[in-house]
């Protein structure tokens, strides 16, 4: 069930955030990455202003699982700076960045976003209906772009957020992640 109290409708985040996630995605493309969200929920809007990686103890390309320690370390220091853990981040190294069916069964609830970085973006409706890594791109991984979707995987079916960055006229659906440079 969806979290009555709180229910997403749209990230707010900046440029700069983006890019530290895609950073940490390009560090070792045969792995999932792995992260968590900092920042503050307000009204409808989940604001990200910052992120920070942690340890995928699983080195694998299809799941991950934050190393507990990382874990412990990442939220001290949110703690530390008035922030809340608002989600997670993760790569999807070979597949789009819509949740597989993993992502589905290991969600976390509670009004917790999932930002999946991917390599193909993809329809609204396109999602849970894969096994990982069964929509491998044909392209080689050099040409390959990064793409970044919102999650909210709460309620019973995973629902799409918008994410908008400052600067930006519009929220979108899929952010084309090689649009942006350091």
């Amino acid at each position: 069930m969806m979290d009555p109290i709180f229910n997403p409708e749209l990230v707010q985040t900046t440029v700069a955030t983006l890019l530290n996630m895609r950073g940490h995605a390009d560090l070792d493309q045969s792995v999932e990455c792995c992260g968590l969200l900092g920042g503050q929920r307000v009204g409808r809007r989940v604001w990200v202003v910052q992120v920070e990686p942690t340890i995928n103890t699983l080195r694998s390309a299809v799941r991950f699982e934050a190393d507990p320690a990382d874990m412990f370390r990442v939220l001290r220091l949110f703690r530390e700076k008035g922030l809340q853990w608002v989600g997670t981040y993760h790569s999807h190294p070979h597949a789009a960045p819509k949740p597989s069916k993993i992502d589905i069964e290991r969600r976390q609830g509670g009004g917790m976003i999932d930002l999946i970085l991917g390599r193909a973006p993809i329809l609204k409706a396109d999602f849970g209906q894969s096994e990982p890594g069964d929509n491998k791109s044909p392209t080689a991984p050099a040409e390959r772009k990064w793409f970044l979707q919102a999650w909210d995987l709460s309620g019973d079916e995973p629902r799409l957020l918008k994410v908008n960055c400052d600067g930006w006229a519009d929220p979108v659906e899929s952010v084309d992640l090689s649009l942006y440079s350091v």
